[in-house]
């Protein structure tokens, strides 16, 4: 595999070099000398007029090009429909070249002259919001499911050409920092003017010589009526399916030049996932997971969440960004969500053993209720020499959750927790010519979550509590960490030819505290710690850290490279009360390099090379050796011992787009090894699972491919996309005292299309196919597990301000008796007068009530069922006050 990602990068150079890299600037100017904005400047090859790179004139008629060509000679063309076309031949050299043209305006008869749907210029992308809007869209999420090249996900989370975006913006500002559902969810579509698209985007502008991206950022371009003004829109619904049901909501958004606020009030009782708008997509948090135990839930369906979504929710969110006079943006951020949610079903999971089959049987009911809240301040200073930016996150939750479980025979689970968290982040950039200069980031956490399990009636006698039986099992955490990180860099402090190499130093401290004590309620209520050593633990866990790397990264209009290259020392002292002799201190050394290089070999093409190897350093989830019951089926225990254990991932992607045809295309291939000298050991002993981490050194690997494709057409407004993806892994489980090897392997296909065939319908269509199956070592196949869905939407405008909706889904698997086929299906009415829009939605028509799944990976099979909500009526009324 080195030996291959050395022969990529010497056939990339190698082809970069023998083909001439040319940057031709120039401007476009009349016989007058009057700059000439939007003209279409092309390099073409002079033997076949095939387009080389293109671009546009700004607004004083200047342009630049960067052309990658092995023609020795170019041709130079001007055209828009106010000039007349004018050629010019030159050498294939970087030099300035001008133009002067005559103006002549193309006559056209009784042509329809319609705005361009995409257009962009160098990096940037823009999707006209009026060329793709219909008068069904209501908020602006409606309109990005539509533009060729964006993804959203079910979740929220908007892809480009199959990657993340890092940021979004609003007028280029960053409100809501990450959790951009709150802005896509609830800014009208009609508000909006161009989306645009920012590729390799560098979100710190004083990095963006020393640390190239690969990531793209999203930008909303609003209309002008709406900047400056505040606008107040409000929702009230008011429905039945067993009982009432409603669904209220207030927005409130003000977006001017030097401040934005997005206030948001919801409640509703009828499935609306108001959470998953109030995730962030970008955040991302050093503390390690601090909550050891939970309730066993049903497994929740594939299927869109408000579908079987039993909740009570309340939601409320403050977002301002205010722009001060130097520049910077201080942020003031605030969440409260409160939420009671039930949820009712089945599953069946079958281990595949050596000696036979094992399956659990459950059947679940669970009710929660779960108060959190979140606050965030931020000062940024974002210049192009200068960056600095401040976050503090406090977030805090109190959770209670109570469940009925069904098996062998009735049991209740119950679990209490709250959780605590204070994380302070800094980051500072300074910057000179040619991109050196100092990098700081520094980043302070702690958590606290005590959380306790319990569950009624007492099990496990014989293996817990001696064979004398007992009312109630009970688990009580108490988990506390501390964390901080910090990293210094030498920004471009030397250079190897073109590469810039920033020296990097790391330093990181994490302390942990962990104590679980794990205790029986007798028959008379009395209760009492079990006496073994092995149900507790008292653990101290603290790990030091130093480290020295160099990030390496290069930058031309045609190479990027990106590359870390860390090496690490962490030192681990971990002591347990209950086990004083079992003392760890043991130091290791890490070296973790990664990177990506990506060569565009036109405008329009690109190709990168991506690595990665990491050395995973085992924290104290993996070391405790005093049993945890993670669940009332679920006994797990460590040895504290640090194994080792090495994962390598490599992969190779191409993108291509073609803005002209609104195409675009990607795909890749991928693949990952891992070695570990532990593996986990699961013994079944129905319904209990007892897992203990064993010294015992596996390795398994992975491979895969995908592609993917989207193209808008202006006939019919049609929008075609989809994906294909499959692959192979390989690994090792040790079950029931064994070591089994197994296979899997999987494929899948999606399709979406959306057109507009006459003036009153439009249409959107969804497929989605996926074939699952398994295999243990030196055996046959298990039976594989297929399925199938289908959705169809359509709109039927029957009069100027009245549609009707359509909804339609159906879902096939073929590895459940019950419920194979899976059959859902709306009927909306809605009516516009002025500001004010009228719904009336029945879903679930056909009063489905049990959504059936299987699935199956490495060596188990899970067969699950669950309640969704039952067929409703809801009408609302939403109108937008001022």
């Amino acid at each position: 595999m080195k030996r291959l990602h050395l022969l990529l990068l010497c056939a990339l150079l190698a082809l970069h070099s023998s083909w001439a890299q040319s940057i031709i600037t120039g401007h476009v100017r009349n016989h007058q000398g009057t700059a000439i904005e939007y003209v279409r400047v092309l390099a073409l090859a002079p033997t076949d007029s095939a387009i080389l790179a293109y671009t546009f004139t700004d607004a004083s008629g200047s342009y630049r090009l960067s052309i990658s060509s092995p023609h020795s000679q170019l041709i130079l063309s001007a055209a828009s429909m106010e000039i007349e076309r004018t050629d010019k031949r030159i050498q294939n050299m970087s030099q300035t070249c001008d133009f002067k043209v005559k103006e002549s305006r193309i006559v056209l008869k009784e042509v329809h002259i319609k705005a361009r749907k995409i257009w962009g210029q160098k990096d940037t992308i823009n999707y006209s919001v009026g060329s793709f809007i219909d008068k069904n869209d209501v908020v602006i999420a409606d309109v990005l499911r539509k533009l060729p090249g964006i993804e959203v996900t079910l979740e929220g989370l908007i892809k480009y050409q199959g990657k993340p975006i890092n940021k979004f913006y609003i007028e280029g500002m960053d409100a809501l920092q990450g959790r951009y559902g709150i802005a896509t969810n609830n800014i009208s579509a009609k508000d909006v003017a161009t989306v645009q698209v920012l590729e390799n985007h560098q979100p710190v502008k004083a990095l963006d010589k020393a640390r190239p991206s690969d990531q793209a950022a999203i930008n909303l371009k609003l209309k002008d009526e709406i900047k400056g003004t505040f606008s107040l829109t409000a929702q009230l619904g008011l429905g039945y399916d067993t009982q009432i049901r409603r669904n209220e909501e207030l927005v409130g958004l003000y977006f001017a030049k030097r401040r934005q606020h997005i206030l948001t009030g919801k409640s509703n009782d009828n499935g609306q996932d108001v959470q998953n708008e109030l995730r962030s997509f970008t955040a991302t948090s050093p503390l390690p997971s601090l909550t050891m135990t939970s309730l066993q839930y049903p497994t929740s369906p594939d299927i869109y969440r408000p579908r079987y979504y039993h909740n009570d929710t309340h939601a409320f969110t403050a977002n301002n960004l205010y722009k001060l006079k130097n520049e910077a943006e201080l942020n003031a951020n605030l969440i409260f969500f409160h939420d009671r949610e039930q949820a009712h079903g089945s599953s069946q999971t079958s281990y595949f053993l050596p000696e036979g089959t094992q399956i659990i049987r459950e059947d679940l009911r669970n009710r929660s209720k779960i108060n959190q809240l979140e606050s965030e301040l931020r000062y940024n200073i974002n210049k192009d020499q200068l960056y600095f930016n401040n976050l503090l996150e406090l977030k805090a939750s109190w959770e209670q959750e109570n469940g009925m479980v069904s098996t062998s025979e009735e049991l209740e689970q119950q679990m209490r927790q709250r959780y605590f968290s204070a994380m302070n982040t800094s980051h500072w950039v300074r910057s000179g010519e040619g991109g050196r200069g100092v990098e700081i980031h520094w980043r302070n956490a702690v958590a606290t979550t005590p959380h306790r399990l319990r569950i009624q009636p007492g099990l496990y006698a014989p293996r817990l509590n001696a064979g004398i039986p007992y009312a109630e099992l009970s688990q009580d955490v108490r988990h506390k960490a501390f964390l901080s990180v910090a990293q210094f860099s030498l920004l471009s402090a030397w250079h190897i030819g073109r590469i810039s190499v920033n020296p990097t130093l790391f330093l990181h401290a994490q302390h942990q505290a962990l104590d679980t004590e794990l205790g029986t309620t007798s028959l008379f209520g009395a209760y009492h710690p079990l006496s073994s050593r092995e149900m507790h633990n008292g653990i101290s866990f603290t790990r030091l850290g130093a480290g020295l790397g160099h990030e390496l990264s290069y930058k031309s209009e045609t190479f990027k490279l990106s590359a870390v290259l860390p090496l690490f020392y962490y030192h681990t002292l971990m002591q347990d009360e209950f086990r004083p002799k079992d003392r760890l201190s043991e130091g290791k050394l890490y070296f973790e390099p990664r990177g990506w290089l990506s060569y565009q070999i036109s405008p329009d093409f690109t190709i990168t090379l991506n690595g990665s190897m990491s050395r995973t350093q085992p924290t104290l989830s993996s070391l405790y050796s005093g049993y945890i019951m993670r669940s009332y089926r679920s006994l797990t225990r460590n040895e504290m011992r640090q194994f080792s254990s090495l994962m390598t991932n490599a992969g190779l992607s191409l993108a291509y787009k073609d803005i002209f045809s609104m195409l675009f295309l990607g795909g890749g291939v991928n693949y990952s090894y891992y070695h570990s000298d532990a593996i986990s050991s699961v013994k079944i002993e129905t319904p209990l699972s007892v897992v203990e981490r064993l010294p015992l050194p596996h390795s398994g690997q992975s491979y895969s491919a995908n592609a993917r494709f989207s193209k808008g057409y202006d006939w019919i407004s049609l929008s075609v996309s989809g994906d294909a993806a499959l692959g192979q892994s390989e690994g090792k489980s040790y079950l029931q005292g064994k070591l089994l090897g197994y296979t899997s392997q999987w494929i899948s296909a999606s399709a979406k299309c959306t057109l507009k065939p006459i003036e009153w319908l439009s249409m959107e269509y969804n497929i989605s196919w996926g074939l699952h199956r398994s295999r243990r070592e030196g055996t046959a196949w298990f039976t594989p597990i297929q399925n199938l869905s289908h959705k169809v939407i359509s709109y039927v405008n029957v009069l100027k301000d009245v549609a009707i909706k359509l909804t339609a889904e159906h879902y096939y698997n073929d590895a459940v008796t019950k419920g194979r086929h899976f059959t859902l299906a709306d009927l909306g009415l809605s009516y516009t007068w002025k500001k004010v829009r009228l719904s009336l939605d029945w879903t679930n028509i056909l009063d489905a009530r049990l959504y059936s799944t299987a699935s199956i990976s490495d060596l188990t099979a899970s067969y699950s069922y669950y309640d969704i909500r039952p067929s409703a009526i809801m009408l609302k009324a939403r109108l937008k006050l001022f």
